[in-house]
C-alpha cells in the first residue's frame, strides 16, 4: 500500500493524519451520517540494530473508524388571524439540531405546491384551488406574508410551505397558515311620507362590518361613493341613471335617483294623480373589500282630494246672473304638519251634458227647453259662473250647470 497523508472516501469525507503525533482527523461531508468505512493507519518505528549495526524497524497496522451522529434541524409552524381583506404575517420557527450546526443564514424559502423551491411569490389558494392571495417570504427573518388578492373571500386558505436548511444542507419544512375572519357590512332602510304629487327623499345608511381578532376590534370601512340603485333585474345602474318607481301593479308612477356621496334617495312622481303604495327603491353599497350589502328606500304617497261648494243665485226675470263657485285645496297632515295641493285656476271649466269640458253650455228649464246659456270666467283666481237668459219671458227654475276644477296634481273636483 502507498503511504499518503490524506485519504478521501467518496460519499463520506476526507481523512488526514499528523505524521508527528499520529492523530487522524476525519472531515465528513455535510450530508454524511452514520459509521464511516474507516481508514488503515500504519506506524513504522526503529526497534534496534542488527549484527551489522544497521537500524531495524517494525511496522504496526490498525484501523480508525469514525461514527458521525446525525444532526436534524426542527421547525414549528406558524399561523395568524386577520380581518377579511387584511394583509397577514407569521414567522415559522427553525431550530438547529446541534449548536455546532446552526441554521444557514438567508436559507428560508417558500415551496411551490409540488414541493419545488420557489423563486418568487407563491399563489395562496382556497380549498378548491382558486387563487385568493399571494405568499412571500423574507429569507433573512423567515417572516411569511399573506397578501389577499380576492378581498371578498372569507374561507380557509391552503397553508404556505416553508423550508430552511442548516449549515450541513439538511433541509426542514413547515407551514404558515393565515386565517381570514369574515366581516359583513350592514344597512338600515329609509322611508318617507309625502303629499300626493310631492317629491320625497330619504337617506339610507350603511355600517362597516366589525369583528374581534385576537382581542382587537377590527372593521372594514364602507367604500366612499359606492351607493347605487339596483334595477328590477337586480343589476346596479350607472351613477346619475334613474330607476322607474312602480306601483304594486308594476305601473310607473315616478323615478328614483341617488346621491352616492350622501346615500340620499329621491322619489320624483311622474304621475301626480297617483296615491298609495310605491314599490321600494333597492339600494346597494360595498365595503373596501368589495363585500356588497343592500337595503331599501320606500316613499308613501298620501292622497288629497280638493273640495267644492255649489253656488246658487236668484234674480228677476230676464236678467243675467253670476256667482263664484268655491274650490278648496285638498289637505292632510303629515308628520304633524298640514300640507295641501293648490287649485290650478287654469283648469276651471264648464262640463256639458256628456261630462266633457265646454266653454258654453245651454241653460234649460226643467222640461229641457233652452232658455239661456252658461259661461265661465275667472276673477281674481276664482271661478265665476254666468247665466245669460235668451228667453227673457221665462221665469222659474233652471237646470244647474256643472263646473270643474283640478288641483296642481290634476285631481278633478
Amino acid at each position: 500500500n502507498t503511504k499518503v497523508d490524506s485519504v478521501t472516501v467518496e460519499g463520506e469525507g476526507t481523512y488526514t493524519i499528523n505524521p508527528t503525533t499520529g492523530e487522524v482527523t476525519f472531515q465528513p461531508l455535510p450530508t454524511f451520517k452514520g459509521t464511516a468505512t474507516g481508514v488503515d493507519v500504519r506506524l513504522t518505528a526503529p526497534v534496534g540494530q542488527n549484527k551489522d549495526g544497521q537500524d531495524v524497524t517494525a511496522t504496526a497496522t490498525t484501523k480508525y473508524t469514525p461514527t458521525v451522529t446525525a444532526v436534524t434541524p426542527t421547525a414549528k409552524p406558524s399561523d395568524s388571524a386577520g380581518v377579511q381583506g387584511e394583509t397577514q404575517k407569521g414567522t415559522p420557527t427553525f431550530t438547529e439540531g446541534n449548536a455546532e450546526v446552526p441554521i444557514k443564514e438567508n436559507s428560508v424559502k417558500l415551496l411551490n405546491a409540488d414541493g419545488t423551491e420557489a423563486n418568487g411569490p407563491v399563489d395562496a389558494l382556497d380549498e378548491k384551488g382558486n387563487k385568493v392571495g399571494e405568499y412571500t417570504v423574507n429569507p433573512a427573518t423567515g417572516e411569511v406574508t399573506f397578501t389577499p388578492t380576492d378581498k371578498t373571500y372569507t374561507g380557509k386558505v391552503v397553508p404556505a410551505k416553508v423550508q430552511a436548511e442548516d449549515k450541513n444542507g439538511t433541509k426542514v419544512n413547515t407551514t404558515y397558515t393565515p386565517h381570514i375572519v369574515g366581516v359583513t357590512p350592514s344597512a338600515t332602510p329609509a322611508q318617507s311620507s309625502g303629499i300626493q304629487g310631492q317629491t320625497q327623499d330619504g337617506t339610507v345608511s350603511f355600517a362597516p362590518g366589525e369583528t374581534t381578532v385576537e382581542g382587537e376590534k377590527k372593521s372594514v370601512p364602507i367604500k366612499a361613493n359606492s351607493a347605487v340603485l339596483v334595477d328590477a333585474s337586480g343589476n346596479p345602474v350607472a351613477p346619475g341613471t334613474t330607476v322607474d318607481a312602480l306601483d304594486p301593479d308594476g305601473n310607473k308612477v315616478g323615478e328614483y335617483t341617488i346621491d352616492p356621496a350622501t346615500n340620499k334617495v329621491t322619489f320624483t312622481p311622474t304621475n301626480k294623480e297617483y296615491k298609495g303604495k310605491v314599490q321600494p327603491a333597492k339600494v346597494q353599497a360595498e365595503d373596501e373589500n368589495g363585500t356588497k350589502v343592500s337595503t331599501t328606500y320606500t316613499p308613501t304617497i298620501v292622497g288629497v282630494t280638493p273640495t267644492s261648494t255649489p253656488a246658487t243665485t236668484t234674480d228677476v226675470q230676464g236678467k243675467t246672473q253670476e256667482s263664484t263657485v268655491s274650490f278648496e285645496a285638498g289637505k292632510t297632515t303629515i308628520d304633524g304638519k298640514e300640507k295641501s295641493v293648490k287649485i290650478d285656476p287654469d283648469t276651471y271649466t264648464l262640463l256639458d251634458e256628456d261630462g266633457k269640458p265646454a266653454k258654453e253650455v245651454p241653460a234649460k228649464d226643467p222640461e229641457g227647453n233652452v232658455i239661456g246659456k252658461y259661461t265661465l270666467k275667472t276673477v281674481d283666481g276664482k271661478a265665476v259662473a254666468v247665466f245669460e237668459p235668451t228667453d227673457k219671458t221665462y221665469s222659474g227654475d233652471v237646470q244647474p250647470v256643472r263646473v270643474q276644477a283640478k288641483d296642481k296634481n290634476g285631481t278633478a273636483v
